[in-house]
């Protein structure tokens, strides 16, 4: 599968996940330890990309 690269700034990531160009988190396993102020996500699995927004895509 081939993907664009990051985003080069913070308007063009907002013009990306208003498209609809954003794959949505289906799983994530955090991890807490007793003494640490966060936990950890240690695994997490994500969705397909959505294609059928490429076309609507701002660039």
């Amino acid at each position: 599968m081939q993907q664009d690269p990051c985003p080069t700034n913070a308007e063009e990531a907002i013009d990306i996940a208003e498209s609809g160009l954003l794959a949505a988190t289906e799983t994530l396993t955090v991890r807490s330890i007793a003494g640490q102020k966060y936990d950890r996500i240690i695994k997490q699995s994500i969705g397909e990309i959505p294609n059928a927004a490429l076309e609507e895509a701002p660039f």
